[in-house]
């Protein structure tokens, strides 16, 4: 797959499309449930900036009550490069995990060539209904789109719980800036030699 392709591989940015602005959402229920400072789209965020200085981030960190939906936590996005956050964990209060479908986040603009990963064990899952997986990433609906037209292009997943994402952010979405295929950004950003256990979707000859 990192071989010499040609045009084997297709680029989104590279035919004009639109997709230029990255989402990192650290935004947290409680506080204390996961590492933080320095939190996984932290992290990422820097990666990102290190390949791309003028990339355009937005990233949130904030940290919301037992009570109710942690606030501040990104719920809108425009042109979409890239997208990470906790997952249901993030969205505290969110019913079974559908922040894909049920209009917790809306995309707009030119937001169909993005990749995704969120930090839930089992969004690789099949037939996991407590937390957000990637059927509801690429429904129809996802994201407020119709048709189709807010799924993500390649989506890094888990399926079995390693303690952590099985798809290392930083890396992951650090190649995908750098103009890698997503196969590239899959191999390349294994967590803890859990590479059986990521389960990655999308057309692997697509890159930013």
């Amino acid at each position: 797959m990192g071989g010499n392709v040609g045009q084997l591989i297709i680029s989104g940015l590279a035919a004009g499309y639109g997709n230029t602005n990255w989402y990192f959402d650290d935004t947290q229920p409680l506080s204390g449930i996961f590492t933080n400072p320095p939190s996984l789209g932290a992290l990422a965020e820097t990666m990102v900036q290190s390949i791309n200085p003028s990339a355009s981030i937005i990233y949130s960190n904030t940290q919301g009550s037992s009570s109710g939906t942690a606030a501040g936590h990104i719920t809108e996005g425009l042109n979409i490069a890239g997208f990470y956050s906790f997952g249901l964990h993030g969205y505290y209060g969110d019913t079974n995990g559908g922040y894909a479908v049920n209009g917790t986040i809306q995309f707009t603009g030119q937001s169909g060539w993005y990749v995704i990963d969120t930090d839930e064990s089992f969004n690789g899952e099949r037939y996991e209904e407590s937390q957000g997986n990637f059927l509801e990433w690429f429904s129809s609906n996802a994201f407020g789109g119709t048709g189709y037209s807010n799924t993500p292009i390649g989506a890094g997943s888990n399926v079995d719980e390693p303690g952590s994402t099985s798809c290392n952010p930083p890396q992951f979405f650090g190649y995908w800036a750098a103009g890698k295929s997503l196969a590239i950004c899959a191999w390349n950003s294994q967590i803890d030699g859990n590479a059986p256990k990521i389960q990655v979707i999308g057309d692997p000859f697509t890159k930013q």
